[in-house]
């Protein structure tokens, strides 16, 4: 999430902070207790590239409600759970509580890109939806930086690689009765900004683990309540994925992997 030249780092990260404060303020501890993290690829795809957990100090960046951050526990990781939003990190706090889990989930307010961790203190980085919202470049040269020699940093992120998509999110989306669900400071990740990521990494991989693309049009305009619409959109982002798979690249979902930091 890059500022504009009229526009602070520190000013946008308050808005950013100031927004998802209110998307975890709606949460109820039973809210809390009920959610789980979806099985299915990007899930399977997620905790294949972290490789074994158990044991290993874990960092979700970004951690928002703190969904990724008592799943990871569950797996026997030790966690600390970082994000900007003061409300965000409650609700975590919150959900490792009445998990079991509080003292696997370590949760603190921070900045992405200033981090109060010493070098190379964790095994693994975990993120969802995150690099979009930061420089690039400074992120990625911090998450190398708290990563051990051998550290991995996966991110399951939005992806701007469809103009098509990219033309629908810039005048479609929260217009014409069409929800928006992104606030006003960031944008999906293109390719450019997420080579820029990697860069202080020896390895980087780019994956898209399945086909998003269908599934949104039945989302903003249906919200999966017409089941015929549901079934034709999830058959046709199903046949894509598998006969035409030169076409993944176009999904809105894509796995970013980068590890062995380059000190």
């Amino acid at each position: 999430m890059s500022a504009s030249p009229m526009t602070t780092e520190s000013t946008v990260e308050e808005r950013e902070a100031a927004y998802w404060d209110k998307i975890a303020s709606e949460l109820t501890d039973d809210d809390l207790r009920r959610q789980t993290v979806e099985s299915g690829a990007d899930t399977q795809s997620r905790l294949e590239l972290l490789g074994d957990i158990k044991g290993k100090k874990i960092l979700d960046i970004g951690c928002g409600t703190g969904l990724w951050s008592v799943f990871l526990a569950q797996q026997g990781a030790e966690v600390w759970s970082v994000d900007i939003s003061p409300g965000s990190v409650r609700a975590t706090e919150r959900r490792a509580n009445v998990q079991g889990l509080s003292e696997r989930v370590h949760c603190s307010v921070q900045s992405a890109v200033e981090l109060d961790f010493p070098d190379g203190f964790f095994d693994a980085v975990h993120g969802q939806d995150i690099i979009h919202h930061l420089d690039p470049t400074e992120f990625g040269k911090e998450m190398a930086r708290v990563l051990g020699p051998h550290g991995c940093a996966v991110f399951s992120e939005n992806c701007a690689n469809d103009p098509l998509l990219m033309f629908a999110r810039n005048y479609l989306c929260g217009r014409f009765g069409i929800p928006k669900w992104s606030s006003d400071d960031e944008y999906p990740l293109t390719r450019d900004r997420r080579a820029l990521f990697v860069k202080p990494f020896a390895r980087s991989e780019f994956r898209y683990p399945d086909f998003r693309y269908w599934h949104y049009l039945d989302a903003k305009l249906f919200q999966y309540k017409v089941k015929p619409i549901n079934l034709f959109c999830l058959g046709m982002d199903k046949f894509i994925y598998t006969a035409l798979p030169f076409l993944r690249q176009n999904s809105y979902r894509q796995m970013v992997f980068a590890a062995d930091p380059v000190k």
